[in-house]
C-alpha cells in the first residue's frame, strides 16, 4: 500500500474510533445522567410549586404571569419526568444487565430531546427569577 494511501486509511480510522469512543463515554454516563435529572427535576417542582403558592397572594396580574410561567415550567419538567420514566420502565422490562444497557441506549437517543427541554426549562426558569425580581422592587 501507498505510504499517503496508508496515512490517510490511518486517520479515517482514528476519527471513527475518536467519534465511537464518544458515544461510549455518553452511553456509560447515561445512569448517571438520569439519576442527576430526576433529582434536579424534583427540586425544581418543588420550586415552581412554592412560586405558585407565592402567586396566589399577588395582585391578579402579577398572579397571571406567575402562573403561566411555573405552568410552562412544569409542562417540560413533566416532559422530562415521561423520558425518565419510560427509561426506568424499560429497564425493568428487560431486567439485569441488559435492562442496564437497554436504558442507557434509550437515554442517548433522547439525549437532543432532554437537551432541548431542559434549555426551554432553564429559559423559563430565568423568566421566572426575572419576574420575582421585578415586582420585588
Amino acid at each position: 500500500m501507498d505510504p499517503a494511501c496508508a496515512a490517510v486509511t490511518f486517520v479515517q480510522g482514528l476519527g471513527y474510533l475518536l467519534g465511537l469512543t464518544s458515544r461510549i463515554r455518553e452511553y456509560l454516563r447515561a445512569s448517571k445522567d438520569i439519576d442527576d435529572l430526576e433529582e434536579h427535576t424534583k427540586q425544581l417542582e418543588a420550586v415552581l410549586y412554592s412560586a405558585q403558592v407565592f402567586a396566589k397572594n399577588c395582585t391578579p396580574e402579577i398572579s397571571e404571569v406567575l402562573e403561566d410561567i411555573t405552568e410552562s415550567c412544569l409542562r417540560h419538567v413533566e416532559k422530562l419526568r415521561r423520558i425518565v420514566a419510560k427509561s426506568e420502565r424499560l429497564s425493568k422490562k428487560v431486567g439485569g444487565n441488559l435492562g442496564v444497557q437497554v436504558r442507557s441506549m434509550y437515554w442517548s437517543a433522547q439525549a437532543s430531546k432532554v437537551a432541548k427541554l431542559n434549555g426551554r426549562l432553564r429559559n423559563g426558569m430565568s423568566n421566572l427569577l426575572l419576574y420575582l425580581v421585578i415586582i420585588q422592587r
